[in-house]
């Protein structure tokens, strides 16, 4: 089987589990694992995902806190995109949302000066990517998957746009695939 619809499959399967923090983290443990047999993976112990997942909570925290969002926004996407020497998140909003066309997540409505969140899991993402990309790939978005929906999970008052409705939520690279999470 072709390794994107491999990918493509767990991320998925990640996404419709729904899993918290912990189970998240195992789940990703395991499909390393499985796939990727001699990719190091001690650096992600409980106790620092709960870290790393810290400086995730932090930074949202802090952007929706001094850049609120406008009652408008109905959609967020949080995207990741290669730098010569990492991977970085970023988030942005739209005012408009389509399950079938991701086109959405190009809008800028969105786009706070707060928006590249600083996390070192990216740094130890960064050698899995270099040993294999698919690795470093696979990790970047199963990470900010389950940390948003943790945060998610966590926060979910923090999350809601016109006054009642739950925000649609996105991750994916800004060249690849967006995945409605």
């Amino acid at each position: 089987m072709d390794e994107l619809i491999i990918f493509d499959q767990y991320i998925t399967d990640l996404i419709d589990d729904k899993p918290g923090l912990e189970d998240g983290i195992k789940k990703i443990k395991l499909y390393v694992t499985e796939s990727f047999n001699d990719v190091n993976m001690q650096w992600l112990s409980d106790e620092t995902v709960n870290t790393f997942y810290k400086e995730f909570e932090e930074w949202l925290n802090n952007l929706l806190v001094n850049e609120p969002l406008s009652q408008d926004i109905i959609a967020l996407n949080f995207g990741l995109f290669e730098l010569k020497d990492g991977i970085q998140l970023h988030i942005s909003g739209s005012s408009k949302w389509d399950v079938k066309n991701t086109a959405w997540a190009c809008n800028d409505d969105y786009f706070p000066e707060g928006r590249f969140a600083r996390i070192s899991v990216f740094k130890y993402i960064m050698k899995a990517y270099n040993h294999y990309n698919w690795a470093g790939i696979f990790l970047s978005l199963a990470i900010v998957i389950i940390f948003v929906s943790e945060y998610s999970l966590q926060n979910e008052n923090k999350l809601i746009c016109k006054g009642t409705e739950k925000l649609h939520l996105a991750a994916g690279f800004d060249d690849g695939d967006l995945y409605n999470i």
